[in-house]
């Protein structure tokens, strides 16, 4: 519930942003602000409230003001920097954001205070938020999920500073089939100790953040093997692997930098290889299994499959981290070209319409990504005490977080390049930032799981919950949106008269639904038929059913999920105009959607004739055009503070030609004389005449 009036003056204005949000700006943007305040049609501070939530906006209030502190956040106009220099600096601003998190953090703050810190990294130093995020979150957050009480010490010893952590998983040729990891932790009674093996170099870790250079510690999964009696799959260990002092390898392990890469090159990605290297036996992670004092395992999950998704359960975390990234790479990339677009009025009003879509997402995604992450902090909380049917729970989340980051992470590279195409020529200069935005974002399509395998556990997933609604089971989920889900639904028809009534979130959300149980029931039969009919075993008969089927199931799946968590939120917002303009976007978000099935409820016969298509056409262009006078304020909401700004399009006074022009002035050499010069006349002179 939100609080704040309905009306909101220009004094009102800036009481909010110097004392809640606590940004410095500019006389004229304020001035900016406050007229946008009264020409939009919705609550611009109810609007910000309800998008990022008010802890979280004061908390980022507060590590602007800490950043502002910190000369190496910010390059001077013009500078470019080697890459060995772009480690440094990262690393640097990676220990800053933890001295942050010691400042502005407190139990009672934790959750908001942890988002504030990811959005905000995202913004000031994507590279330095990974690189944060891992040895403070990810490495930790392994060990308090899979550790036991033995394994605390790692966790005072991270608190301190004395160690830095890396997560190693991914190798050479396993990534996303973790079943294939070939790395080996044999098991050693006499010594009581493992002994890990890289067999080959398909199996070397690598694109490990902080393994290059620096990281003392890394969480690796190896498979588990005690000579002697079998391979017990894959587990995790702490494994210490560098020197604190010195940062030199221990003797037994190999590691080297991965080179340059195509964004986030401040990150120190390495490549990791073990040659008989021995660990402690208690540096196992042995809540989902042990190995005894007389060398035998204990399994303390009995299912196999539940205790892979028990020690997996980790990445969920990430692939909720890389949809929150992606929800503000996508919002950066508007943000400079809508606001560019305002200052050329005689662009087509198409491009706007273009990316009005896309802005659509942004609203949504955020809610939907945001509900995600403090769901799984609870999750990591309950894990942390032992509460609750954690398996259940963790399989749910690795369900919905696998489909999560494949689908906002392609959207979102679509809409960034839909937004460099629509800048024109500006959109390809480094000045812009649109290129490193989209170098930084390309990772997201591939790291924490590729996207084609991810969708298809997803649509595993929902596929076993089908088959025990089949058997009058009903299927119980916290977090997914499934409760609809019965074969009734498939019953319902296209029934609307007017394109307002189809563009009514209820009666989109029960379009949904049917999309969902068709997609549901399409792909359950198909498969049925495959390992029946054509006798192909499981793997290849969701292989043959996951271009035209598993992965439009996941899609939908998953709209279906942010459209319902949406439309939860906005019905807790008070402010009738900010209520209005957020079920324009919801519905934008699912008539835009809904194109790429529109076949599909012809195939099923939910519609017939050509209104329901032409519906989905038409209220994507009435619904651009209702929201095209709130463009500017949309836009505003979402925008960074503009001491962070650094593309010349991203200032909300604009002036990008007089910032261009200034941009090109400041960079090195564009005045200067090629030091080859002299080569062109040979060069001249070396062309024979044709006459």
């Amino acid at each position: 519930m939100f609080t704040i009036n309905n009306s909101l003056t220009p004094q009102m204005i800036t009481t909010l942003i110097f004392r809640t949000y606590e940004y410095k700006v500019q006389k004229s943007v304020l001035l900016m602000i406050c007229d946008m305040a009264k020409t939009s049609s919705f609550n611009y501070a109810v609007m910000r409230a309800f998008l990022f939530g008010e802890d979280t906006i004061k908390h980022q209030g507060l590590l602007l003001d800490e950043v502002r502190k910190h000369p190496v956040f910010f390059l001077s106009p013009g500078e470019t920097l080697a890459r060995d220099e772009l480690h440094r600096r990262s690393v640097q601003k990676a220990f800053k954001y933890m001295d942050f998190r010691k400042t502005i953090t407190n139990e009672q703050n934790f959750n908001a205070s942890r988002e504030a810190r990811m959005r905000f990294s995202d913004h000031a130093g994507k590279d330095a938020g990974v690189q944060e995020e891992i040895f403070n979150s990810m490495f930790g957050s392994a060990i308090a999920s899979m550790g036991t009480e033995r394994h605390i010490k790692f966790l005072e010893e991270q608190a301190v500073g004395k160690t830095v952590g890396a997560f190693c998983l991914t190798e050479i040729a396993h990534g996303s089939n973790t079943k294939m990891v070939q790395t080996q932790a044999v098991y050693d009674k006499v010594n009581r100790e493992y002994v890990l093996k890289t067999p080959n170099f398909e199996a070397a870790k690598c694109w490990a953040a902080n393994l290059g250079k620096f990281a003392t510690h890394v969480i690796l999964y190896a498979q588990l093997i005690i000579p002697g009696e079998g391979v017990y799959g894959l587990h995790g260990f702490v494994v210490p692997i560098r020197d604190g002092r010195t940062l030199l390898p221990y003797p037994g392990i190999t590691i080297a930098e991965m080179g340059e890469k195509t964004g986030l090159q401040g990150i120190d990605n390495g490549i990791m290889m073990f040659n008989n290297y021995r660990i402690p036996k208690e540096n196992l992670l042995n809540r989902v299994g042990d190995v005894n004092d007389e060398g035998k395992y204990v399994r303390q999950i009995a299912n196999l499959r539940k205790q892979n998704t028990t020690s997996l359960g980790v990445l969920s975390n990430g692939r909720i981290g890389i949809t929150l990234t992606c929800v503000v790479n996508l919002s950066q990339s508007l943000v400079f070209a809508l606001r560019y677009l305002e200052n050329e009025p005689k662009i087509p009003t198409s491009v706007n319409y273009d990316l009005m879509p896309y802005l659509a997402v942004v609203y949504v995604s955020n809610i939907f990504a945001r509900t995600l992450f403090h769901y799984q902090l609870k999750f990591m909380t309950m894990a942390q005490k032992g509460e609750g049917d954690l398996a259940a729970m963790g399989m749910e989340m690795h369900a919905v977080s696998s489909a999560s980051k494949p689908v906002f992470s392609w959207v979102a590279r679509d809409g960034i390049q839909k937004a460099i195409e629509a800048c024109r020529s500006l959109g390809f200069h480094r000045a812009t930032e649109l290129d490193k935005l989209r170098g930084r974002h390309d990772a997201n399509c591939t790291y924490e799981g590729d996207n084609n395998v991810l969708i298809q556990q997803t649509a595993n997933w929902l596929l076993k919950l089908w088959s025990l609604m089949l058997k009058g089971q009903v299927p119980k989920c916290s977090l997914a949106a499934i409760s609809f889900l019965d074969r009734n639904i498939l019953e319902s028809k296209f029934n609307s008269t007017t394109i307002q009534e189809f563009t009514n979130v209820n009666n989109l959300q029960q379009v949904y639904r049917w999309l969902v149980a068709y997609l549901l029931k399409k792909t359950h039969d198909r498969q049925q038929r495959l390992l029946k009919g054509d006798n192909l075993g499981s793997f290849w008969a969701k292989n043959e059913n996951q271009i035209y089927h598993c992965k439009s199931l996941a899609f939908a799946f998953i709209e279906n999920c942010a459209i319902q968590t949406m439309d939860t939120k906005v019905q807790e917002v008070h402010d009738e105009r900010t209520r209005n303009v957020l079920n324009k976007l919801l519905s934008l978000y699912a008539v835009w959607n809904l194109h790429k099935y529109v076949h599909l409820f012809y195939e099923g016969r939910y519609a017939n004739g050509p209104t329901f298509g032409q519906y989905v056409e038409d209220s994507t262009l009435m619904l651009c055009k209702e929201l095209q006078s709130d463009q500017s304020a949309l836009v505003n909401v979402i925008a960074l503070p503009d001491v962070l700004e650094l593309s010349i399009l991203g200032h909300p006074e604009g002036q990008i030609y007089d910032r261009m022009e200034s941009a090109l002035l400041q960079y090195a050499c564009v005045f200067s004389e090629p030091n080859w010069g002299m080569e062109i006349s040979s060069y001249r002179s070396s062309l024979k005449s044709k006459l």
